[in-house]
This record gives structure tokens, C-alpha cells and sequence, in this order.
């Protein structure tokens, strides 16, 4: 598995390719994976999918959130 298949899915969400249930599916199986080294962005991404589903943010709130989450760690300005 590539080291940044979950930063590649992210992006894929965040340019508009596919939708939030289409991330969701993407990344939970990331989260099961131990030889995989993108743990941490997982962890966020899913942590912000279950504020969502809490009622205690919205999608404008995730994708603003998780974009900078992931920017740090791929040296990326802007995704």
C-alpha cells in the first residue's frame, strides 16, 4: 500500500472528484492497515467525519479542517 494513499484520497475529496461517502469508505479500511505510515492523517480525517456525524460540524467546517491537517504534512500550500 502507498505511503500516501490516504493524503491521495483526501485530495481526490477536497478537488471535488468524489464525494464525503466516497472518502468515508476510502479511509476507514487505512485505519486497519499496520504497515501503513499515513496513520495520523486517518486518525484526523476520521475524527472529523464523526464530528459531522455528531451534529457538531458541517462539511464546509471538515474540508476547511482537514485540508490544513494534511498540508503540514505533505508540504503542500493549498491543496
Amino acid at each position: 500500500m502507498a505511503d500516501n494513499k490516504a493524503f491521495d484520497v483526501l485530495k481526490l475529496y477536497l478537488n471535488g472528484d468524489i464525494d464525503l461517502d466516497a472518502l468515508e469508505e476510502r479511509i476507514v479500511p487505512l485505519a486497519w492497515v499496520p504497515e501503513f505510515e499515513d496513520h495520523e492523517l486517518v486518525g484526523i480525517v476520521l475524527t472529523e467525519i464523526a464530528y459531522i456525524k455528531d451534529g457538531v460540524s458541517d462539511e464546509e467546517i471538515f474540508r476547511a479542517r482537514v485540508a490544513e491537517a494534511a498540508a503540514p504534512m505533505h508540504d503542500v500550500v493549498g491543496i
